[in-house]
């Protein structure tokens, strides 16, 4: 029983430091969770403000890398101790048994006349109904579940951006604190934030996400360590 259990905890990854401490400096310097995960983040569809393109449809896999760098953040805005870190990246371990955890942001905006040469039309919120998820782990197709959903509608676009879709995070020690208020479901600005899981095999090699919908695909590609 010793012998096994040591196995498991030589295979269980450790924290990576250098990305622990990339997330405490991003936090340091004021900057968002969304901003600090950096090219974590998948971008999977822009948006068109009427005078640059923004990228407001994102995902990210929580992937040892990521959740060190997460923790690192959490750490620093939220003055945590060791033990606090050593539990989260704990709680981390123990969830990843059950599949490798997907957060999604989808955005359905309207559409901003460009140069005010034509006109502005309103969102579509149907652009976010319908959805179904496929997953390819190193060219073998493995399961996609949607685990939990959130929907926020608002009037102006920040305020359905920001980290609002990370709080969907698990293991819930990983969740930011909550800083926006309740605020009526109203406005021209939707956006669907999804928890996915997807039943990988391996934590090596790459993880390719494709969402169908009344859209075209959104795709995405993780590596894994």
């Amino acid at each position: 029983m010793l012998i096994a259990a040591l196995a498991i905890a030589l295979s269980e990854p450790m924290m990576d430091p250098v990305e622990l401490e990339r997330g405490a400096v991003s936090a340091r310097k004021g900057h968002d969770l969304t901003k600090t995960l950096g090219h974590h983040c998948r971008g999977l569809g822009r948006w068109h403000d009427g005078i640059q393109f923004r990228t407001t449809e994102l995902a990210v896999a929580l992937t040892p890398k990521v959740v060190s760098r997460w923790i690192g953040w959490l750490q620093a805005s939220n003055r945590w101790g060791q033990d606090q870190t050593d539990s989260a990246w704990r709680n981390y371990l123990e969830s990843r048994h059950t599949g490798l955890v997907i957060l999604v942001r989808l955005t359905a905006f309207p559409k901003e006349p460009i140069l005010e040469l034509n006109e502005r039309l309103p969102a579509n919120p149907r652009d976010l109904t319908n959805l179904s998820f496929e997953a390819v782990q190193s060219n073998v197709p493995v399961t996609v579940e949607i685990r939990a959903t959130s929907r926020r509608q608002r009037h102006e676009a920040a305020d359905v951006l920001g980290d609002f879709w990370l709080h969907l995070a698990e293991p819930t020690t990983l969740r930011p604190t909550p800083t926006a208020k309740y605020a009526y479901p109203i406005g021209d600005y939707h956006a669907e934030y999804l928890r996915l899981c997807a039943a990988t095999t391996s934590t090596r090699g790459t993880l390719d996400l494709r969402i169908l919908g009344n859209r075209r695909p959104r795709t995405a590609r993780f590596k894994l360590e």
